[in-house]
């Protein structure tokens, strides 16, 4: 159709650059977008979006410095691109450029900030934003209040993301399943168990795959062998959920870290979806735990191990029980193949300057 047209104005051009760019065919995209006698700023943001969206984020942040002009849309494009594949930093960095730029952030801007302050655990900025939303009036509905709960629970601070969770006037799903979440990875396995319930007294939200994840993980974390039986037997069923991998991953970790370790194999050997590495990772773990040293060659064999960690694992486990051999031979066997131990990387948050810094 767009070829046979008689006329193209821009829009028609953008119509097409869209299309090819949400289908991740950038080539083509690329061939119309040369073609484009006229682009605006829809038209350049539109093949930033896209180059993000297959992962390409050096060549969307070119054409994001080649823009002629820039809206708060193109820099919440190249912003998301950074969170969506995990650069975290650089989204932060990309916002204190545009606020030297006096161009004033978006709802879109601010849930994105939030999302990349979740990613690198930058406590401070998170709290500016938090502020910011306070000195602005923003009313927080349940999409930034979900983020912000996130934010906080992912920073470790738990209690501030409890006080955002009590100041809600209106708590959707979303907001349930980011406390529910955020209190079980954080230990608070109790809390998050007693906010599970008052859920599910509630009647204006249904638990889904995501409340089940939290719910599982708390139980993992405190050792709620029969709590967590329970409701992986019974309460996804009663409430009409399906089980995903996810959960799964939970129960294997809870049942092998407590002992169950042919419970916990029994279910990944018996489990109706193909069970990926997460899953046998958790029974290795298990097998570290309890020193099953058959189990976690099992495993490992199962995993079809390339990942350096699950032989530092094994390793560690032959070294445990005084296989010194056998420990030798995996260290020979990672040499050999050319496996090297991943080197641990934090983040510092610089008070004097608010920046998050990357150090290996």
């Amino acid at each position: 159709m767009f070829d046979v047209m008689p006329e193209r104005d821009v829009a028609s051009f953008n119509c097409m650059i869209h299309g090819y760019a949400e289908s991740g065919d950038m080539d083509s995209a690329s061939c119309v977008f040369r073609l484009a006698p006229s682009p605006n700023v829809v038209t350049w943001t539109a093949m930033v979006s896209g180059y993000a969206r297959k992962g390409d984020v050096h060549i969307a942040r070119q054409v994001f410095e080649e823009m002629p002009h820039r809206d708060v849309v193109s820099w919440n494009a190249m912003m998301s691109a950074y969170v969506q594949n995990h650069r975290p930093v650089a989204a932060l960095g990309l916002f204190r450029r545009m606020q030297l730029e006096n161009l004033g952030p978006s709802l879109t801007t601010i849930v994105g900030l939030l999302l990349a302050c979740t990613g690198a655990r930058a406590l401070d900025q998170g709290k500016w934003v938090h502020a910011y939303l306070n000195k602005k009036r923003i009313l927080l509905n349940s999409y930034l209040g979900s983020a912000l709960i996130d934010m906080y629970c992912k920073c470790g601070a738990v209690e501030l993301g409890f006080q955002v969770f009590t100041g809600l006037v209106e708590k959707n799903l979303g907001v349930w399943n980011a406390m529910i979440n955020g209190l079980a990875i954080n230990g608070y396995s109790e809390r998050a168990l007693e906010l599970f319930d008052e859920m599910r007294m509630s009647t204006t939200v249904l638990p889904d795959e995501v409340t089940f994840v939290g719910v599982l993980l708390a139980c993992s974390h405190a050792g709620f062998v029969e709590e967590g039986r329970r409701h992986f037997h019974c309460t996804v069923k009663e409430c009409g959920v399906r089980l995903v991998l996810e959960h799964y991953s939970c129960m294997v970790d809870l049942l092998a870290r407590c002992g169950f370790l042919k419970e916990a194999e029994d279910i990944v050997r018996y489990m109706p979806i193909q069970p990926d590495d997460v899953v046998w990772r958790a029974l290795l773990g298990g097998g570290l735990v309890h020193k099953d040293v058959e189990l976690a060659e099992r495993v490992v064999l199962e995993i079809d191990a390339h990942c350096s960690g699950d032989y530092v694992l094994l390793s560690n486990l032959y070294a445990s029980v005084g296989r010194w051999n056998e420990v030798e031979r995996v260290r020979r066997f990672m040499k050999d193949k050319r496996i090297e131990k991943t080197p641990g990387c934090s983040s510092v948050e610089i008070e004097s300057d608010s920046r998050v810094h990357l150090k290996r």
